[in-house]
């Protein structure tokens, strides 16, 4: 994979958890509930702003990992509130977000080592 196209995955990655995590946290307002919905907000607005900023080198590099193992824990815990709630196939979007989180931090982590090595 090209370092161009490992880019783009990430910040693909970050897009779509933030859109995800904040359209979910207006359905768990909703569902009155409150702990779920700022969970989800904070994780959707932290997304984004990380994508704001990953054209600035090095800012926000580690912000970059805690922001994928983040997303992998909160798509998870909205799996398991759906798939408590009797959700018919949702709980599987969201396990397929929390794996893509994982992926992406992956990714990442070859590309940064890589990069490294070859200095």
């Amino acid at each position: 994979m090209s370092n161009d196209r490992k880019k783009r995955f990430a910040r693909l990655a970050f897009g779509l958890n933030g859109a995800l995590f904040l359209l979910a946290s207006f359905s768990a307002l909703q569902d009155d509930k409150p702990l779920l919905f700022a969970v989800q907000l904070i994780a959707g607005v932290v997304n984004l702003l990380v994508l704001a900023f990953s054209r600035k080198p090095g800012a926000v590099r580690r912000l970059n990992y805690l922001t994928f193992i983040m997303n992998f824990v909160v798509a998870l815990a909205v799996a398991q509130d759906y798939r408590s709630g009797g959700t018919d196939y949702l709980h599987y979007v969201w396990y397929l977000v929390a794996l893509f989180s994982i992926v992406a931090l992956v990714v990442v982590l070859r590309k940064e080592r890589k990069t490294a090595a070859q200095n």
